[in-house]
């Protein structure tokens, strides 16, 4: 869902799917070496289209609640690096990071506050990139989105700049329950969907193909044939034909484009309504 750039429709769609992109690549980044201040400001710099060297904050900084009040003094500039290698050493000696590591982990590197911003974005990707694949685990991060911002800075309050050990707080267990609900959701309406698109297809001639096609909507539910050919493969006769077949199942909307002239996209609306019903309930208060 991430990757498509659909859904969290509560933001322009051109600025979320940019954030969603930048949330992805930060993930990668952080997973694809090791743990490191230049990996922490690598993921600060995609975030905030800068230069990774200019992350780490050199001016003093306060945290504020919703409503402006004070709420934390982070430390200052000159503390940063230090605390930075403590938090990594600390981090590197975890065996098998868990969710109540990474509410720790998470919390610890906020009141940290290393960067001018984008603080929170990074820690969440941290916290992606060490979990383990499990879904709740990583929805589990968004929880935030689903509670008032004051319940959540309460939930960090406890952790200091060298916490290791965890706290429990309603606010977390309530954000694993959540987690598990959301997804339990989610994968209930996308395999009903999914299940409904490609059954048409069982029996067909050509029934691989379109699975193929729209296994990959799921990924992109808007395609521009040139690029799904690539994607896939696929000689771009081959899926010019099965998009025209989808379209005549009522599966896939052609849209005429403004540029090439002449040519077209194909969305598919089922998935996107089943993305937006999952946005729904993801921002449901």
């Amino acid at each position: 869902m991430t990757a498509s750039g659909v859904g969290f429709n509560h933001a322009p769609s051109v600025v979320q799917l940019k954030n969603n992109q930048s949330f992805i690549k930060a993930v990668e980044v952080l997973q694809s070496s090791e743990i490191s201040v230049d990996a922490l400001c690598h993921a600060n710099s995609i975030f905030l289209d800068g230069n990774p060297t200019d992350a780490i904050r050199r001016g003093e900084s306060q945290v504020t609640s919703l409503s402006g009040d004070f709420y934390y003094k982070p430390p200052s500039p000159s503390y940063l690096i230090a605390l930075l290698d403590e938090f990594i050493d600390d981090l590197s000696n975890i065996n098998h990071f868990s969710l109540q590591d990474a509410i720790v982990y998470y919390s610890r590197l906020i009141k940290i506050h290393p960067f001018t911003d984008a603080n929170g974005r990074v820690c969440r990707a941290l916290m992606c990139a060490l979990l383990p694949a499990k879904e709740g685990l990583y929805v589990s991060a968004l929880y935030r989105l689903h509670v008032e911002k004051s319940e959540y800075i309460i939930a960090s309050e406890p952790y200091s700049v060298s916490a290791k050990e965890y706290i429990d707080s309603e606010f977390w267990r309530a954000a694993e329950k959540w987690a598990v609900e959301v997804v339990q959701i989610a994968f209930a309406k996308i395999n009903k969907t999914h299940s409904f698109l490609v059954n048409q297809f069982a029996l067909s001639a050509n029934g691989a193909d379109c699975i193929k096609v729209i296994e990959q909507l799921w990924s992109s539910p808007i395609v521009y044939p040139p690029h799904l050919s690539r994607e896939l493969s696929m000689p771009l006769t081959k899926i010019i034909a099965i998009l025209q077949q989808l379209t005549h199942h009522n599966i896939l909307v052609a849209r005429p484009m403004r540029n090439p002239a002449g040519a077209v996209v194909f969305e598919c609306p089922a998935i996107f309504n089943v993305f937006e019903e999952i946005d729904k309930y993801l921002l449901k208060k």
